[in-house]
């Protein structure tokens, strides 16, 4: 019995056991990485990759964890990047296998 709530601290613990993820993630354990890898395989056509990259540089445009990379090539031509920044590739790992689930 928990009278004032659970403690902060201990939210995220409680919510992920008691609302059966805990359960789920163990009886699946390695699911989300057969789906990273499945994802790296140029050989899979996913039409929702096309979309996810389009959109990974306009995520969360004001917070300067998501903010691209400006990149030059031979032309001087610039485009946006988002292969350096870590955040970003955690988002695309996560976005790629659920778009595979």
């Amino acid at each position: 019995y928990v009278r004032k709530g659970i403690p902060p601290s201990l939210r995220g613990r409680v919510w992920f056991h008691y609302s059966g993820a805990e359960a789920k993630m163990k009886s699946h354990s390695d699911l989300y990485q057969q789906l990273v890898l499945k994802a790296q395989d140029p050989r899979l056509e996913n039409e929702n990759f096309e979309v996810i990259e389009r959109d990974l540089h306009r995520t969360f445009p004001e917070n300067i964890k998501f903010k691209s990379t400006i990149v030059s090539d031979d032309n001087n031509s610039q485009t946006l990047s988002t292969d350096n920044v870590p955040i970003i590739q955690s988002l695309r790992r996560v976005l790629t296998a659920f778009s595979l689930y």
